[in-house]
């Protein structure tokens, strides 16, 4: 009879368990913001058949299911028969995507250099946009502005706001 007892404390005790305590549900959005891997010091290649297409080099990175958000990093690639490179404290790169803030600094062919605090850089496309204050400066001559869009693929550049002084030899 004690061992009765026993069983029927016992189910009751789990009983009231089940259904007194509340499971812990976790929240499905929230494992999205979960990084798959994390990088300290890393270089990264791009390679697209037989060429180097872009190597990344940074001091820390986070891969995401869609995106990697690097920090303290520059990125390098060969465009139109020279390398240009593109460094920020902080970007996420998704897909052919380029997102970049903080001290935001270009270096292009033919001198041409670019500071900036925030840029989106389309690979695909070879486009630089910029919406927030810039200054460029190529061969001794300083533009600065408050919006600007570069397209490589034309060397068309659009700017707003612009003031320039020029080094004329």
């Amino acid at each position: 009879m004690t061992l009765n007892r026993f069983f029927l404390l016992f189910l009751a005790s789990s009983l009231i368990i089940y259904f007194a305590v509340n499971p812990y549900v976790i929240d499905q959005k929230n494992l999205k913001d979960i990084p798959q891997l994390e990088f300290k010091t890393f270089v990264s290649y791009e390679i697209e058949g037989e060429e180097l297409s872009l190597m990344l080099v940074g001091e820390g990175a986070k891969r995401y299911d869609t995106k990697l958000k690097v920090r303290d990093f520059a990125v390098y690639r060969e465009s139109n028969k020279s390398i240009e490179a593109i460094s920020a404290l902080e970007g996420v790169y998704e897909g052919k995507k380029l997102i970049l803030s903080q001290s935001v600094q270009y270096q292009g062919k033919d001198d041409l250099s670019l500071e900036t605090e925030k840029a989106h850089l389309d690979m695909e496309h070879n486009t630089l946009d910029i919406r927030v204050p810039f200054s460029l400066t190529q061969k001794g001559s300083v533009f600065t502005g408050s919006s600007l869009f570069f397209n490589q693929n034309n060397d068309k550049i659009e700017a707003k706001d612009v003031r320039a002084s020029f080094i004329i030899k």
